[in-house]
């Protein structure tokens, strides 16, 4: 008889038994496919979203330092570290000291603050981003907008809605392109509402703020301050270049600090690619529940099928065809397994996208599953290897059996 089709045969006969080893196996190389997917998923997202913005330098005003606070009045021993003066000012004049730094593409200047949005009888805190419209056009993370459209440079008084802005506080009578609102006592026309989906970069997401020009957000935070600036995003030539572009900056304006948005997305990759191995690892240990199980099954089947090899080995099968006989069993199961284990972890997928499409959230857009063959191959042949190599024991003793033992047993 064929070595396979005695093995398949002999599978058959112990169906029910077989078939939770293979889904011991299944379990196992489930997990690992689910979360290699959505480990993979994640970080294709976060490619995707911040993979444009790898060029970019976010620049701050640079902290005046700390100084160790002593005891009231300024004596007695050293206390505690404190903050003193606050940060230096950065006003627009740095606009022009980057003209002398090579390698930038474009400046996007900013101004964030906060003021009380009233909606009928409510205030509601929100977050106001300055803005210079001709610079974010250029920055190109504006969403499109549902109604309206953008303000000028030259226009006062106007404002654009995020998206949340209008969903989250204007519940009941929603604001209109040329409506107004009240921000701090004072009258804003809107201009235009964004529809969802603004990052709006480093500098916070569109969909949450109101945007203005950056002088009504001066005003709006304090009146005394003049050419103040709270942020700016500086958009290499290139990423290659970002980090040698920040320390250039750094030389020629002493007061300020910045952060090369190329550096941090790497570490974010190398952070989440080691989380991914870690949850991979750890589904690895359903594996190893499932060769465990295949051990104890292979080497019951031995002990409760010693009569049935001794017969095969009277009749003239050999010790290596013994072994392979249940190594092939064994490599089937494995098979099974891991055939099984990729379908379920395709259905978790499925069901994580399903869920991600019924009720979106803010993380939703990491939660899309990115199944690589590669990976799924490999799960495959390590279900398989997995089988064979939990199952070499048990068929080595079946192989080792001699037949006229083996035709004694009861």
């Amino acid at each position: 008889m064929d070595l396979l089709s005695l093995s398949l045969a002999n599978i058959g006969r112990r169906l029910f038994r077989n078939g939770f080893t293979v889904v011991s196996i299944a379990i196992g190389i489930a997990a690992i496919v689910a979360l290699l997917a959505l480990g993979d998923g994640m970080k294709e997202s976060l490619g995707d979203q911040l993979g444009p913005m790898a060029a970019d330098i976010i620049v701050m005003p640079k902290s005046k330092g700390v100084q160790r606070q002593r005891g009231r009045f300024g004596h007695g021993p050293p206390g505690r570290m404190r903050s003193f003066g606050g940060v230096y000012p950065m006003d627009e004049s740095i606009l022009s000291d980057l003209r002398r730094v090579d390698g930038i593409k474009f400046v996007v200047p900013r101004y964030s603050t906060r003021g009380q949005l009233k909606v009928a009888s409510d205030d509601f805190s929100v977050s106001i981003m300055g803005i210079d419209p001709d610079a974010e056009k250029d920055y190109d993370q504006i969403p499109d907008f549902a109604e309206g459209k953008m303000f000028l440079s030259r226009d006062r008084n106007m404002v654009v809605l995020g998206d949340r802005v209008v969903s989250d506080f204007f519940q009941f009578r929603r604001p209109h392109a040329r409506s107004t609102v009240v921000i701090e006592g004072r009258k804003f026309q809107v201009a235009g509402i964004l529809e969802k989906g603004g990052r709006g970069g480093p500098g916070g997401s569109y969909d949450n703020a109101v945007l203005m020009s950056i002088e009504d957000a001066r005003d709006i935070s304090d009146p005394e301050v003049k050419d103040q600036l709270s942020q700016l995003v500086v958009r290499a030539t290139s990423a290659e270049i970002a980090e040698n572009v920040a320390d250039d900056i750094v030389k020629i304006v002493d007061t300020v600090q910045t952060m090369a948005l190329s550096t941090m997305l790497e570490t974010i990759q190398e952070i989440m690619s080691t989380f991914t191995a870690f949850l991979a690892g750890i589904a690895g240990i359903s594996l190893f529940v499932a060769a465990i199980t295949i051990l104890n099954n292979m080497y019951t089947a031995v002990m409760e099928r010693r009569r049935e090899i001794g017969t095969m080995k009277a009749l003239g099968m050999d010790s290596s065809q013994v072994l392979i006989t249940f190594s092939i069993e064994a490599g089937i199961l494995g098979l099974l397994g891991g055939a099984l284990g990729i379908a379920i972890g395709l259905g978790i997928g499925q069901v994580v996208e399903y869920m991600r499409l019924g009720a979106p959230g803010p993380g939703d857009a990491f939660l899309v599953p990115v199944y690589a063959p590669e990976y799924m191959m490999a799960s495959v042949v390590f279900g398989v290897m997995v089988a064979l190599l939990s199952g070499l024991y048990p068929a080595y003793r079946a192989s080792q059996l001699s037949p006229v033992e083996a035709l004694r047993f009861e």
